[in-house]
């Protein structure tokens, strides 16, 4: 873990509201921003809070430093800790740098391979308006990571600090835009030879063999590369130092120019920092589409600056003409004055607007044709399909803890194939962030991480994309808790996949015999279409009778006997006079004339066993949910001495009318609100919206679907998503959407809101006894 405080370089640039809005921004990701708190504030939502941390800043005017604290918070790759845990550790770290008091907006970021946390602090205090700046805080936060890692069973990060400050920056430059700096090139190249030399003369002739060149520098000693970078001596290594190599060699003594100098032999340039792969031909294309964009942008900005010039230009002409019109036409001083004055008036409203607009356009082309590091063009290119820039994202050298709970490769797939699921990032690294159900699914090319709330849903997700990605045989590592849910989401979903672990695989075989068993018995249910009556004593059973009873179609019970045997069959007689008998697991067939009979030897048709057919119970899909006429399209039969009946559909072939004439007192009339699926779609994404930002801890109401189960209802406003309109009704501490058309949406705003609202059954809106 390791705790680092962010600087503001320029103080006017500090806004607290700014940056509560970048680390509360979720950037089109669904996984940049994860929980999200806000403590010691009078507001409960981050915008909330920032205007009232804002508002105690205002309060001191004497503070010339900046008011706001930015500290971030990180852990290892494959650290995910729990939502407890992370409180404790910000309210550990803030109370260690003196802020537990102070007003402060938290949000866990989940989008790069490192989980952390951006935390905003309000540096004045809320009561006493004092400010408070922490002394050498990189000393404290060293401390209380050290403590807080043992606590929380973390892995140890190195908190001593062992780097110079240019050191420092330059390996986090490395890291950012994954480019060699100057430093880093030298020591990997000529730091040990540099070290080495014996003399004055031979240190320049060692610089000069790399490109380089020795010179005093202030009180120091630089090293320059031939493309004008330089760097301190003593940033390379403390042997390089000049008081160092002044100790070792003498007084220092500035290289002998002359025409035998050496040609050098290795220069350095700003190249991609050291890879596993090569990355030579990329870095061409990088560079070649670098120049490419500088080159457009100065095109662009020319045209632009002439196409200002030319309407500047124009507007003069015009005023011009305005001038010599108003002179024409003469008149009094005072009118002639006032008319000047207009026309003045005019062309400068005019040339500001056209300076406006030219701005606008010069930050449109710096935005379209703006440079990029060499990491953020990989990750544009890998996120375009590019599969090179991808390897050499993850090619990148640097040690990787490896996650917990993951889906490794049991033997290396012949092929990869593209994803189904929705990327949702692709970070630095190379790892591609799956956004599934209700979890999210990191894939760094040799294993699947499911990183945040796994749950079955997202388990199966992960398994699907597993196999499509590496094959039907994978290691799980993590978790015996995750381990069993990976096993129960194999076995339920039935993929075709084997584990390498025996016991898991053994444990996933026998939850499938498990469900196989429990999928014939329901298939042998008579009330599941009339197929037959199994049991559990018929599973169970050896050689012994045994009973059931099931209720029929017209609400009555059939009796049958079952024997397990398949020796002796029992007969018993239904409510309309047909018998059924059933010997073992066979099926009895509804015969001609309205009778049945069964035989023990016959193997049921494909017909009548259905596979992968749902359990009793089961909620049904989702187009019939909410509706009573799907009960009225299944098929109807009249016999003489009966009345009309409804047949599952997969009967009519055992009928002996079957186009039976449709009988449409079955039917019922339902007023209730009908809404197209465009106004469907639209609520289901404004409530997923909310209730997704309630769940990383905004003040937000839980929002559903308006079904006319409610209490009283209050307006709560009219909402225009994707074109449709949406009212909100508040029912207690519940928002409830109800999709209306533009009429309606229209009546609903002239009420106020928080006034009492009233909603017919059918979704009209009823006001003070009148329709509206």
């Amino acid at each position: 873990m390791i705790a680092k405080h962010v600087p503001m370089k320029a103080t006017s640039k500090s806004d607290f509201g700014g940056l509560v809005r970048y680390i509360t921004s979720a950037q089109g990701r669904d996984e940049r921003v994860g929980l999200v708190t806000v403590t010691n504030c009078n507001g409960h939502t981050p915008e909330d809070a920032a205007q009232d941390v804002m508002l105690v800043q205002s309060a001191n005017q004497r503070a010339a430093s900046d008011k706001t604290y930015h500290l971030i918070i990180s852990f290892r790759p494959g650290e995910n800790p729990s939502a407890e845990v992370m409180r404790d550790i910000e309210e550990a770290v803030c109370a260690a740098l003196g802020f537990a008091e102070h007003q402060r907006v938290s949000a866990v970021h989940h989008d790069t391979d490192n989980t952390h946390i951006h935390l905003a602090i309000n540096k004045i205090h809320p009561v006493r308006h004092t400010i408070h700046a922490p002394l050498r805080d990189y000393q404290t936060l060293a401390a209380v990571c050290e403590r807080l890692e043992v606590k929380h069973g973390l892995e140890p990060d190195n908190h001593a600090a062992r780097q110079r400050a240019g050191e420092a920056r330059a390996r986090d430059m490395e890291q950012i835009a994954g480019t060699e700096s100057l430093i880093g090139w030298a020591q990997r190249n000529c730091a040990e030879p540099l070290k080495a030399a014996a003399s004055w003369a031979e240190l320049h002739q060692i610089a000069a063999n790399f490109g380089l060149s020795v010179q005093a520098r202030g009180n120091g000693l630089i090293f320059a590369a031939m493309d004008g970078t330089t760097v301190k001596a003593s940033s390379i290594a403390r042997e390089l130092s000049k008081g160092a190599l002044e100790k070792r060699l003498g007084a220092f003594q500035s290289a002998q120019g002359g025409e035998g100098a050496p040609k050098a032999r290795q220069t350095y340039e700003k190249r991609p920092v050291p890879s596993r792969i090569d990355t030579s031909a990329l870095f061409s294309a990088y560079r070649e589409q670098q120049g490419t964009r500088a080159t457009r942008r100065k095109v662009e900005l020319a045209e632009a600056a002439a196409k200002r010039r030319a309407a500047i230009e124009q507007v003069k002409r015009i005023g011009r003409t305005k001038r010599a019109a108003i002179k024409l036409l003469g008149g009094g001083p005072v009118v002639k004055r006032l008319n000047y004055a207009l026309a003045a008036r005019s062309t400068k409203a005019a040339i500001a607007k056209i300076v406006a607009a030219h701005g606008r356009e010069r930050e449109r082309i710096a935005s379209r044709n703006s440079r990029r590091g060499w990491n953020d063009w990989l990750q544009e290119q890998a996120k375009a399909g590019d599969q090179t820039a991808l390897e050499a994202l993850r090619a990148r050298e640097g040690r990787r803890t490896a996650p917990n709970d993951a889906l490794h490769i049991a033997a290396m797939p012949t092929a990869a194939h593209p994803a189904a699921i929705r990327q949702d990032h692709i970070t630095k690294r190379g790892t591609i962030i799956y956004r599934t159900a209700n979890a999210a699914v990191r894939d760094d090319g040799q294993r699947l991480h499911v990183s945040r709330g796994a749950q079955i849903e997202g388990v199966v997700a992960a398994l699907r994309l597993a196999h499509e990605r590496y094959g039907d045989r994978l290691a799980i590592s993590g978790s015996d808790q995750f381990k069993a849910l990976v096993v129960e989401a194999a076995a339920r979903s039935a993929m075709p996949i084997t584990f390498a672990d025996p016991d898991l695989e053994a444990r996933r075989q026998n939850i499938r015999q498990e469900e196989r068993a429990r999928d014939r018995q329901i298939i042998g249910r008579g009330d599941r279409g009339g197929a037959g009556v199994v049991g559990r004593n018929a599973v169970n059973g050896a050689g012994r009778d045994a009973s059931a009873t099931a209720p029929g179609r017209n609400g009555t019970f059939r009796p049958g006997a079952v024997s397990a045997g398949g020796t002796n069959a029992g007969t018993g007689l239904a409510a309309g006079g047909a018998s059924i008998a059933a010997v073992g697991i066979g099926h009895a067939q509804p015969a001609r004339n309205g009778h049945s009979s069964a035989g023990g030897a016959e193997a049921p048709s494909e017909r009548a066993v259905k596979p992968n057919i749902g359990r009793v119970g089961r909620e049904p899909p989702p187009e019939s949910r909410g509706s009573l006429r799907d009960l009225s399209k299944l098929g109807l039969v009249q016999h003489a001495e009966r009345g009309s009946l409804l047949l599952p559909r997969h009967v009519h072939s055992d009928v002996d009318d079957q186009k039976a004439r449709p009988d449409r007192l079955v039917r019922r009339d339902d007023d209730r609100p009908r809404m197209s699926d465009d106004q469907a779609r639209a609520a289901d994404k404004y409530i997923a919206e909310r209730n997704a930002k309630r769940h990383i801890g905004m003040d937000i109401p839980a929002h559903r679907l308006f079904t006319g189960d409610h209490g009283p209802l209050i307006y709560a406003g009219t909402r225009q998503i994707e074109g449709q309109k949406l009212i909100l009704l508040r029912d207690g501490a519940d928002m409830l959407v109800l999709p209306v058309d533009a009429r309606s949406a229209a009546r609903a705003g002239k009420l106020a809101i928080g006034e009492p609202i009233e909603i017919a059954s059918n979704g009209t809106v009823k006001s003070k006894g009148r329709s509206r």
